[in-house]
C-alpha cells in the first residue's frame, strides 16, 4: 500500500488504463486526420502519381539493363582471357567460378545503375513539385550559385 491507500497492482492497472485511453484518443485523432487528408486527394492525382512511378521504374530498369550488359562484356573479356592465358587461373577458376565472376559484376552494375536512376528521378520530381520559394537554390550572400550537385 502507498500513501493513497492503493496497492502497486492497482496503480499499475490505473497507469495502463490511462495509457490505453491516451492511445485510443491518439488513434482516433490519427484516423480523423488521415480521413480528412485522403478526402482532399483526387483520383486523377493518384493516377498521375501511379503513372509517374511506373515510368520511373521503367526508366530505371532500362538503365540497369544497359549497365548490366556493359558490365557483362567488361568482366567477361578479362575473365575468359585470363583463364586461357594464366596457368593459375586455368587451374583454379572452373566454369562455375567464371560465371559467378561475370554474373556478380552484371548484377551489381544493374542494381547500382537502377538505384542511381531512381534517386535522380525522385530528386528531379521533388524539385519540380516544390514551391517556388524553395526552388531558388543560390546563396544570396556569396554572389555565386551552389555547386551543380545541389541542383537536379
Amino acid at each position: 500500500m502507498n500513501s493513497h491507500g492503493k496497492s502497486e497492482t492497482q496503480i499499475q492497472w490505473s497507469a495502463l488504463l490511462a495509457l490505453a485511453t491516451l492511445y485510443s484518443i491518439c488513434d482516433s485523432l490519427l484516423e480523423l486526420w488521415l480521413e480528412k487528408k485522403m478526402s482532399t486527394v483526387s483520383r486523377a492525382y493518384l493516377d498521375q502519381k501511379l503513372a509517374l512511378a511506373k515510368r520511373c521504374s521503367r526508366e530505371a530498369t532500362l538503365a540497369g539493363a544497359k549497365a548490366a550488359a556493359v558490365a557483362t562484356v567488361a568482366s567477361a573479356v578479362p575473365t575468359l582471357a585470363s583463364v586461357r592465358m594464366l596457368p593459375w587461373a586455368k587451374a583454379n577458376i572452373n566454369p562455375t567460378g567464371q560465371a559467378l565472376i561475370i554474373c556478380t559484376a552484371a548484377g551489381m552494375a544493374y542494381f547500382v545503375a537502377a538505384d542511381k536512376k531512381i534517386l535522380s528521378l525522385a530528386r528531379r520530381h521533388s524539385f519540380e513539385s516544390a514551391p517556388d520559394h524553395l526552388k531558388n537554390t543560390s546563396f544570396q550572400g556569396a554572389g555565386r550559385p551552389h555547386p551543380a550537385f545541389f541542383r537536379p
